[in-house]
This record gives C-alpha cells, sequence and structure tokens, in this order.
C-alpha cells in the first residue's frame, strides 16, 4: 500500500527520474539496516557492479587515477601501465581540464569518475593541461588492470599490489617480466 501511494500520489516524485527504482532500492535498504548488522549492507545495482570491478582488479576506463587540489582542480597522480592514458601520452601532474563537453572545474570526484569510465570500446575525448598548455587526447575506453603497478626509475624498480584480487597473480607476472 505504501509503495502504491508513493508511486502514484507522491507530489514531488513525478520530478525525480527512476523514482520507482529508488523506492525499491530504499526499501530494500531500510530493511537490511532495520537488522542492525555492522557487516551487512545492500548495494544497488551501481555499487554492486562497481564492487565486483573492485574484486577483479580492473575497470573500464582510461587508467588514471587523480587526486582533487584545493583549486577545485583534478591532478593526475598515477598513470596505469598499460592503459589508453598511457598509450596516448597522459602524464602524472597532468591536470584534468575536460572530459568530452564538461569543464571539471567545481566537479565532485565521482562524478567526475562517471564521466571517465564507460563501456569498453566507446571513445572519449580529455582535455589536459600541462605547463600552462592544453593537450587533448582522444582515447579508447578499455579493461584496465589496477591491482599492480611498476614503474622504473634509474636503477631502480617499484612492483606495488593495491589489491589482491582474482588477477593479482597473473598481472603481478607480467609486471615482473617488464621490469
Amino acid at each position: 500500500d505504501v509503495y502504491k501511494i508513493m508511486s502514484e500520489q507522491f507530489y514531488f516524485g513525478k520530478d525525480q527520474q527512476d523514482f520507482n527504482d529508488k523506492l525499491i532500492n530504499g526499501a530494500i535498504e531500510g530493511m537490511v539496516n532495520a537488522g542492525d548488522d555492522m557487516h551487512t549492507m545492500y548495494l544497488n545495482a551501481q555499487q554492486s557492479n562497481s564492487f565486483t570491478s573492485s574484486m577483479e582488479g580492473s575497470f573500464v576506463g582510461i587508467g588514471i587515477q587523480y587526486y582533487e587540489q584545493k583549486d577545485d582542480v583534478f591532478v593526475v597522480t598515477r598513470v596505469l601501465n598499460d592503459s589508453p592514458a598511457e598509450k596516448a601520452g597522459i602524464q602524472k601532474g597532468d591536470q584534468i581540464y575536460r572530459i568530452e563537453d564538461t569543464v571539471c572545474k567545481n566537479m565532485e570526484s565521482d562524478d567526475l569518475r562517471e564521466l571517465i569510465v564507460g563501456e569498453a570500446g566507446s571513445s572519449v575525448e580529455v582535455e589536459m593541461r600541462r605547463d600552462h598548455k592544453s593537450i587533448v587526447f582522444q582515447m579508447e575506453r578499455q579493461k584496465v588492470n589496477d591491482s599492480v603497478y611498476h614503474e622504473i626509475k634509474d636503477d631502480f624498480a617499484l612492483l606495488e599490489i593495491s589489491s589482491f584480487s582474482e588477477t593479482v597473480g597473473e598481472a603481478t607476472g607480467k609486471d615482473l617480466k617488464k621490469i
């Protein structure tokens, strides 16, 4: 009865996108939380896909990690190995200025992530700022392994395992061969 009233008569429901899905997800989350178990939680479809990707040790995107500076600028901290970003020439320290038609100033980190990730094989245009110059990169999103990272500097090699996902063994072996 409550669902029917909310979905058919709630005044603000008509203005919300996917309102029925929000009602169902909210109801399920409420039931799970009512169990008052800190080790049990409900994940909606998007959260579940994100969690599954993190356990696989990969995601579909361009292969960068970034952080937000104080002045609402996103800076690339790492370009993942064998990623579209590495192949295109994106570098650590580049500032993310624009994704497609969206300027990234005053944006939440999660919103930026949504613009970068997407379907494997889909293209994305990214404008970076480097040394006060704009550089536009056209890339095709692909599956990127983020569980293992390697970097070679002078006579030293760094091999970093960021998660013990199902692909970590194979990825470590590949990176060790490269080193």
